[in-house]
């Protein structure tokens, strides 16, 4: 893999079938939060195109709640 990118989005149904279809791509991070693992920044460009509902992020984003627990 070349590339790894944090996963998220609102529509929780989206994450679930994109973690689904990319099992083999998908790693979980210390947090069990969904990180997609790419063979290349074409491969990357790409699952972002064809998945618009979702962010793919470079740095993980830490929310409130996580950080006041």
């Amino acid at each position: 893999f070349a590339l790894a990118r944090w996963v998220s989005g609102e529509d929780r149904a989206a994450l679930a079938r994109f973690v689904a279809d990319n099992r083999s791509a998908m790693a979980d991070d210390v947090d069990g939060d969904p990180v997609f693992l790419a063979t290349s920044a074409f491969m990357m460009r790409r699952m972002a195109e064809l998945n618009p509902a979702l962010h793919f992020r470079e740095i993980k984003e830490i929310r409130a709640e996580r950080v006041a627990a």
